[in-house]
């Protein structure tokens, strides 16, 4: 992904990214639950940021220190490794949210009291509705959709739900360059879709530089301030409409991928029966 922001937030520690983080939202007013949620979705962005950089130096500096990490070592850089990935994806959902209660701060018909169920692919539909020319939107939207961003989350489904990542090791000695044979290869290739992972800065560092520059192309993009989408009740309704319709049609994708591969039992062409009934219904 190519940026064109000067990368202010690299050096900045977490103090220096929270008066900047204030400064954007300043013109707004405080309290209520849009405050809340932007106070929230901030914190949230600068803790989960500085974790994420203070994990990546840790595991690094182990796997600088260790060619072949001992199992309690091992298991440090393991616990590294998962706080500096879920971190990292973490504070990508922070700033879309801290985006969105800007937003809101703008644009009251926003539906705030939805925050805990907006996750950043909901957030672009959003903003792709009530602030379609603003360059957020752009941002979050080539964000959501970068390499980046999705190998983040891979990573992060893999850990927390499949365990460790298949690990490959580097280590010279002699004039074979040969691994010792406690770090050989495996006798089995790992299963389709869990790729090795080498452990090293070379590897990672590309997730690291991204993360800092999706941020700050974020908050860059929201200090040049947000402008009222129209406020008439029409443009609100239509807004309003927009979104609903296009939830109606996520949904009805993902339930026809469902009746698909259902249909074939007859339980559930029974049950697929109940449920159009009751759309039928709806419907009069």
């Amino acid at each position: 992904m190519k940026w064109d922001t000067i990368y202010t937030m690299l050096p900045l520690g977490g103090l220096e990214l929270r008066q900047r983080l204030d400064a954007i939202f300043s013109p707004l007013p405080t309290g209520g639950r849009g405050f809340f949620v932007r106070a929230s979705a901030s914190n949230g962005l600068i803790s989960r940021l500085q974790a994420a950089r203070r994990h990546y130096e840790q595991l690094f500096q182990s796997v600088d220190n260790y060619d072949a990490p001992p199992f309690d070592e091992r298991d440090l850089q393991e616990a590294d490794l998962y706080e500096f990935v879920s971190s990292g994806v973490s504070a990508v959902g922070c700033g879309f949210l801290f985006a969105f209660a800007l937003g809101y701060g703008m644009a009251p018909d926003l539906p705030i009291e939805r925050y805990v169920d907006l996750y950043p692919r909901g957030i672009v539909k959003y903003f792709k509705v009530w602030f379609p020319s603003h360059p957020v939107t752009l941002r979050m939207d080539q964000i959501l959709h970068s390499m980046e961003f999705n190998r983040f989350q891979e990573l992060r489904n893999q850990l927390d739900h499949r365990g460790t990542i298949p690990r490959t090791f580097r280590q010279e000695i002699g004039r074979a360059n040969q691994l010792p044979p406690t770090l050989g290869k495996p006798e089995a290739e790992p299963p389709a879709g869990l790729p090795a992972t080498e452990m090293s800065r070379e590897s990672f560092d590309p997730l690291r530089e991204w993360l800092e520059m999706a941020l700050e192309s974020l908050v860059s993009a929201l200090e040049s301030g947000l402008s009222q989408p129209p406020a008439d009740a029409t443009s609100a309704h239509k807004r309003t409409a927009t979104i609903a319709i296009g939830n109606v049609r996520g949904a009805f994708d993902k339930a026809m991928e469902v009746a698909k591969v259902a249909v074939a039992l007859p339980e559930s062409k029974a049950e697929l029966g109940k449920f159009v009934g009751r759309l039928n219904k709806l419907l009069k």
